[in-house]
């Protein structure tokens, strides 16, 4: 520590009174840690700028890049001056860790070998078939709802748009049974349901009697203009009707003489130009 030297204009005589003497003791106090405090910073002027530690006008810095981070006890850089992987169950979790190593872990995309799971390939295990016309014939491999509902509304499609044409090349659904009735009002004899809409040709025999007997096609109860016939003996008749998908295609009859004549329809048939299948109710 250096000396200080007091300028003799500062020294003050011997205390004499208790006053001077606590005075005095006082000031000796003071100009003892003024005199610490002018050491304290001839120390620091005497500080060598070196490794780690920068002098800038008597101002220092540390340089915390050349300071050695090892070197100093129990004091690192948690990112990159810790050996991780010396650490006891610590890891990195994606790279440092052999998954298959673990007991029943593995990565579900790479690791399994799903050539050895019963029945199933690896693109079998984890991909749908996605097929609108359901052309496959899977009999692991499900389908994609999005290729059930196409599929589902193209059918439901085709069903909406078949429409019938009149013709008798084709013959749909047949109530060939002989009825008879002697109302003399029309009562329903013969009934057939159809399951698209358009044309269709109706064909009937009808035989009456002494009396004339009368047939007449009805739509859902409501009788076909222009479908009515009558006859005495027997003949067949044919009409186009216009129908909707699901109509109920009905004959009704009458006889215009009762007690003991009678009206016998029988054949009574939908036909058209192209194959499809109806379904009798009433034969």
């Amino acid at each position: 520590m250096a000396d200080i030297v007091v300028p003799e204009d500062l020294l003050l005589p011997l205390p004499t009174t208790e006053n001077e003497k606590d005075l005095y003791n006082t000031l000796q106090d003071y100009t003892k840690k003024v005199g610490q405090s002018f050491s304290a910073l001839e120390d620091i002027e005497a500080i060598t700028a070196g490794t780690g530690i920068t002098d800038t006008d008597n101002v220092f810095s540390v340089n915390d890049s050349d300071v050695d981070h090892d070197s100093l006890d129990n004091t690192h850089n948690l990112t990159t001056d810790i050996d991780h992987d010396t650490i006891t169950n610590n890891h990195n979790l994606t790279t440092d860790i052999d998954h298959d190593t673990i007991t029943n872990n593995h990565d579900l995309t790479s690791d399994i070998d799903h050539d050895q799971l019963a029945n199933f390939t690896q693109t079998e295990h984890f991909t749908m078939l996605d097929q609108d016309d359901m052309s496959g014939d899977s009999a692991t491999q499900a389908a994609t709802q999005q290729s059930i509902k196409k599929f589902v509304e193209d059918s439901l499609s085709d069903v909406a748009t078949a429409v019938y044409s009149a013709g008798t090349t084709y013959t749909y659904a047949s109530a060939d049974t002989e009825r008879i009735t002697e109302s003399t009002i029309y009562v329903k004899l013969k009934e057939i349901q159809v399951a698209f809409g358009g044309v269709v040709t109706i064909t009937q025999r009808l035989e009456g009697s002494a009396a004339s007997a009368y047939s007449k096609i009805y739509l859902n109860g409501v009788a076909v203009a222009g479908t009515e016939h009558s006859t005495q003996a027997a003949a067949n008749y044919s009409d186009n009707v216009t129908v909707e998908p699901g109509d109920l295609v009905q004959l009704y009859c009458l006889m215009t003489a009762g007690g003991g004549y009678y009206a016998r329809p029988s054949n009574f048939r939908i036909k058209g130009a192209g194959p499809e299948t109806t379904t009798v109710i009433t034969d």
